[in-house]
């Protein structure tokens, strides 16, 4: 039929259904949907058109197009094909709904021939086959047409039993066959029902619990919920005991069949959906009556069994938890300690069977927590850290579960959270969990610390939780430095806490406002004269536009006025409390000032003295003092008209200089707030910046002044820095005291010590050398041995004291060690902020000096610091050298020590090192001042033009030097691949030294420094090629070329030459690139003969002292004996640089 039908099919290209069959089976869905929607388009036409032409006949009502289409579409449902089944059965289903033509019973009758299932077939085929007819009879079920008012009864039992019987032919149908009668059943009224389907699934329906299914229990369940108000329990067997089936009673026979549903792994079986509608049906679950199903079924039949069940428990979870009600007692039930351990276990290694799936049932509790505005998140979360998990739940887990859920929470989740963690904070995790084992009240306090950092750290805050933020800041700061007799609030409680806690308190509260101070102001959130992208000043405000830091201090009066006392530690409270009121009215006036006018200089003062409150509880002296000179310095802040006094004749320093000792003064507090604040200060003023102010920032790195460092600078380390992980100090300290051991156990023999003991022992002493080891030793009487132990132990408490000082001296080295990398933060920031400043060339020396200052254990990480911000950052600046106000005769100065300090390179890496800012620095020199537009004035282009050919020579004078020590010094680091690369980068400086390198060529020392000079003059060669005008120039040297390769080859022929054969290669390689640019360039070099090289070379090709050299002698001759031609020049894109240039 098919083949009668399928030539006129493509009579008109409009009518052409073919080719979409094809995209039918695509694996994109749009692409399946598009040729659905096409095809049953044009067929709907087609057979319309057949209607309305009358030839519509009895034993032909559909047309050919139409009756193609279903044939194929049932052929094509037993397709191998990816995605063949699901665009075939989609087009199936809307056919037989569109079209009541279609008899349903020519549809099967169609799917009895095409899919016939035979002996002889293979398995492959007749797998396919089967699905094949399965999903014919879904289709039929989907397509509606059943459970039309005109409808076959006939038809709707013949899809029943279809179902019915291809569910007993293999294992792989029973699922889907009984979904399609579920299907059925939730569509037809009971009457039917019993009349039609019920009949059919009779046997199965009087088995009873002891023999069904997962298949069975999920057609009866449908049964039950459906017609729970019919006589349905006359269709049910006894053997299927109480009603309804999820009595209580019948948990534990329900659990055994559910329990066989994991044939279908890793997919969940289809009668989870129907066991969760009927535990769901009232829609209010009953909690009592989820934690006996979860009991008998979840924990006792599936957790307690095989990988794939447990698998199934995680998939379940995922399904359920949408479902439960939103409150503590279900969740609690859901997330059992059965479950909790095993997720545990699964996530804590990833070669654990089940890691992917916990893996996944944290992805979707991230998922959930962004979507639900429930609380569910939160009791997920809260039965994690309960007496059911652990409270270190991600640290034992080795994963971020508690970190990335809390991330994605709601607000009211968060503000629910927070509350708990509090309240595990003022009772303890064991009064707030009822938790039977012990886990210290001083641990809760400190783990609840620590989630605080982490929820201002990681939750993306909006401006409606800012409320919960000041509540977080208002807790910490009271258990940091305040102590009460009644409780602040609900919130805040008046409880005794340890000097240790109370730490840990500071140090978290100095982190989050760290983290506040690089945060951003929302978005949504408006502001008056907003600055440009690159000035900072809103980040680390609040939405009304003050900083963090100045609520920080509302905070601070507000716990002074609600009468709250400061620790026993600190004291001074009217004091502390005089400078917050001075702080906060100093900070209102600046505000006011700052909204108008937004200036960088303003937000800059204001920034500190927001953030500089906290620094009174520490060290309250120095801080007044510095707040103080901050206060004078920001009075003395010169205004716009004013112009910055640059004379070296001023009496008294400038307000940038005092603002930037202030800012070093700062850095000392080991505070990673502190850190962060001078660094975003530093970026507002930093174009201030003079020389002055510059050195006294060098001079704290350079390593020059490193014997004084350590006694001027005072590092106070009351608050540890907390930048990256706050759980890191812990094995830090367990880390450092295991090497302090292995040093102590490595230690030799103190003889200084020994003669100390042998001294308080006295006569003792000799006689225990005296005697033996086995030897017993004299006896004393107790007034000596007092006297022994009394001296004794002056001698240990003598060695104990000296071993305190030194390690009191390397913390003091660590100390001083850790601030300059945080001066370090300063020069970056310079460097980023203002890389035209004509400072930047001050940076140069000392940073060179600590890269090459010799490297160990304690310096390393400051040394690589120092390096990296030396190659990466200010040596690829492309602005420094284009400021007019740089000064050339400095930058000189520069240079020539760099030069200085490159000749004397001790080490290949420090080369490395110097070479990246040798090249820099050329590039300063070379467009130093340069003028971008052409001036109008003769006399200033003049004394530009002579400026430009002064900065050349002192180049030039440099690269001489570097030359001469490499070619005439033995021990020089300089190597052959920086002179080519000076050579390839700079030509047009290199050839000034042409002649230096024919001296050397001609006189070298030695066999490899000619070999040396002749790989320069190749590369030189080969440099000059782009420019014609060095071409013109390099033909004034031809002759002395020319005169030194015969004279060299001439003493090779004559073997009186001390180039050795290694080396001979390299000096025919110069020879060969020279005779090939007199070929290319013959009206350029018109002064050049090759005929005395060629008859050398010649000599050389019939040696047989030089057979290893025969090849590129032959390429000589071969390049010689070339016709002379001219070649177009290769000329790279000029830039204003080598216009420049070449002008000069």
């Amino acid at each position: 039929m098919a083949k009668k039908l399928r030539p006129n099919l493509n009579a008109n290209e409009e009518n052409d259904i073919l080719p979409y069959f094809w995209t039918l089976a695509s694996v994109d869905e749009d692409e399946r949907l598009t040729s659905a929607e096409k095809i049953l388009a044009v067929v709907s036409r087609l057979q319309k058109q057949y209607q309305q032409q009358g030839l519509v006949q009895p034993d032909k009502l559909l047309c050919t197009e139409l009756q193609y289409t279903v044939q194929r579409l049932v052929k094509g449902l037993g397709s191998f094909r990816k995605a063949a089944r699901l665009g075939f059965s989609t087009l199936l289903a809307e056919v037989l709904k569109e079209f009541n033509n279609v008899s349903i019973a020519s549809v099967l009758q169609l799917s009895s021939e095409h899919l016939l299932v035979t002996h002889s077939a293979k398995s492959e085929e007749k797998r396919n086959n089967y699905i094949g007819q399965v999903f014919v009879n879904l289709c039929i079920i989907s397509s509606g047409r059943l459970y039309q008012p005109e409808a076959d009864t006939n038809d709707l039992v013949l899809v029943a039993k279809n179902l019915f019987q291809l569910s007993k032919m293999k294992n792989y149908l029973r699922e889907i066959a009984a979904t399609g009668i579920v299907d059925m059943i939730k569509k037809i009224p009971f009457e039917k029902f019993t009349k039609h389907i019920a009949p059919v699934l009779q046997p199965e329906l009087q088995k009873g619990w002891n023999e069904t299914t997962p298949e069975i229990l999920m057609i009866v369940l449908c049964i039950e919920r459906m017609y729970k108000d019919k006589p349905y329990r006359k269709l049910l067997s006894k053997n299927w005991g109480k009603f309804p089936l999820f009595d209580v009673e019948n948990y534990p026979k329900m659990a055994n069949i559910l329990k066989d549903s994991t044939h279908t792994h890793p997919r969940v079986h289809n009668v989870w959906e129907e066991v969760f509608c009927s535990l769901f049906a009232d829609h209010k679950l009953c909690t009592s009556l989820l934690a006996t199903f979860w009991s008998t079924v979840i924990n006792e039949a599936l957790l307690d069994s095989s990988h794939e069940r447990k698998f199934l428990v995680y998939k379940i979870i995922e399904m359920i938890i949408p479902k439960i009600n939103d409150d503590d007692d279900q969740v609690k039930i859901v997330l059992s300690k059965e479950f909790i351990r095993t997720f545990i276990n699964s996530l804590s290694s990833p070669k654990n069977y089940l890691h992917d799936a916990a893996k996944h049932l944290v992805a979707f509790l991230e998922n959930s927590a962004e979507n639900d505005d429930s609380l569910r998140s939160f009791h997920v979360v809260k039965q994690l850290i309960s007496s059911q998990g652990h409270i270190n739940f991600d640290a034992i887990t080795h994963s971020k579960t508690i970190q990335s859920i809390v991330t994605k929470m709601r607000s009211n989740c968060l503000q629910e959270y927070l509350a708990l963690i509090t309240d595990i904070f003022n009772v303890g995790y064991e009064t707030v969990f009822q938790a039977k084992e012990t886990f210290g009240i001083e641990q809760s306090r400190i783990w609840v610390a620590n989630q605080m950092l982490a929820l201002v750290k990681f939750c993306k805050l909006s401006k409606v939780n800012e409320n919960l933020i000041i509540n977080l800041l208002r807790f910490l700061l009271f258990h940091s430095y305040f102590k009460a007799e009644s409780d602040i609030d609900d919130f805040v409680r008046a409880i005794e806490i340890s000097e240790v806690v109370r730490k840990i308190c500071r140090e978290r509260l100095q982190s989050i406002l760290a983290e506040l101070s690089n945060r951003g102001v929302d978005s949504t959130n408006s502001l008056p004269n907003k600055p440009s992208p690159k000035q900072p000043s809103l980040a680390g405000r609040m939405n009304n536009g003050f900083y963090w830091g100045y609520e920080i201090l509302l905070l601070i009066r507000e716990l002074f006025e609600k009468e709250c006392e400061l620790t026993e530690v600190l004291k001074g409270s009217s004091l502390i409390m005089n400078v917050v009121n001075e702080l906060i009215s100093i900070i209102k006036r600046i505000h006011e000032k700052t909204s108008k006018s937004n200036d960088p200089e303003d937000i800059a003062f204001e920034m500190l003295f927001s953030h500089l409150g906290l620094t009174v509880f520490e060290n309250t002296e120095n801080s007044i003092e510095l707040i103080k000179e901050l206060q004078v310095c920001y009075d003395k802040l010169p205004t716009k008209k004013q112009k910055l006094n640059s004379s070296s004749k001023r009496k008294e320093p400038l307000w940038i200089e005092v603002l930037t000792e202030i800012l070093l003064s700062v850095m000392t507090y080991a505070s990673s707030m502190l850190r962060s604040l001078c660094n975003n200060v530093f970026q507002l003023i930093c174009n201030h910046l003079t020389s002055d102010g510059l050195k006294s920032i060098t001079d704290i790195i350079d390593p020059q002044n490193e014997t004084n460092q350590e006694s001027s600078v005072e590092i106070l380390s009351d608050v540890q820095e907390n930048d990256e992980d706050e759980n890191e100090s812990s094995d830090e300290e367990s880390g450092s005291q295991e090497e302090d051991i292995s040093d102590e156990e490595a230690e030799p023999v103190d003889e200084g010590f020994r003669q100390e003991i042998r001294t308080a022992l006295g006569d003792a002493a000799d006689n225990v050398e005296d005697n033996d080891s086995d030897a017993s030793l004299p006896d004393y009487d107790d007034e000596t041995m007092l006297k022994l132990d009394d001296a004794l132990a002056a001698a240990f408490r003598k060695r104990l004291e000296l071993a305190g000082h030194g390690k009191a001296k390397k913390e003091t080295k660590r100390a001083v060690t850790y601030y300059k990398l945080r001066v370090l933060d300063l020069i970056e920031v310079l460097i980023k902020q203002c890389p035209s400043s004509p400072l930047i060339l001050d940076l140069v020396l000392p940073l060179l000096r600590i890269v090459t200052s010799p490297k160990n254990k304690d310096n390393k990480e400051f040394i690589d610091r120092s390096e990296s911000i030396l190659k990466n950052k200010l040596c690829k600046i492309q602005e420094c050298y284009r400021n007019e106000e740089m000064n050339a005769d400095h930058a000189v100065e520069v240079f020539n020590a760099v030069t200085a300090k490159f000749l004397k390179s001790p080490s290949q890496a420090v080369f490395a090192t110097n070479s990246t800012v040798y090249f820099f620095l050329i590039r300063v020199l070379r467009t130093i001042n340069q003028v971008t537009e052409p001036s109008q004035s003769t006399v200033k282009d003049s004394r530009s033009k002579k400026h430009k050919e002064n900065m050349i020579k002192h180049i030039e004078l440099s690269l001489r030097r570097i030359l001469k020590d490499f070619m005439t010094s033995k021990k020089t680091k300089i190597t052959t691949t920086f002179c080519t690369e000076v050579i390839r980068r700079y030509p047009e400086i290199s050839f000034s030294l042409m002649k230096d390198f024919l001296q050397y060529l001609e006189n070298s020392m030695n066999s490899f420094r000619k070999a040396q000079a002749s790989i320069l003059l190749s590369a030189m060669i080969t440099a000059i090629h782009p420019y014609d005008h060095l071409k013109k120039l390099f033909n004034d040297y031809c002759i002395n070329i020319e005169t030194i390769f015969t004279s060299t080859l001439n003493e090779i022929t004559e073997k009186n030459s001390e180039l050795k054969k290694k080396h001979l290669k390299d000096f025919l390689k110069v020879v060969l690139k020279y005779s090939n640019f007199v070929r290319n360039n013959a009206e350029t070099c018109k002064s050049c003969n090759l005929n005395d090289i060629k008859t050398l070379v010649e000599k050389l090709v019939g040696s047989s002292d030089h057979a290893n050299c025969k090849g590129i002698c032959k390429n000589i001759l071969s390049t010689i004996e070339r016709k002379p031609q001219q070649v177009n020049s290769r000329k790279r894109k000029g830039t204003a640089t080598d216009s420049s240039l070449k002008n000069s």
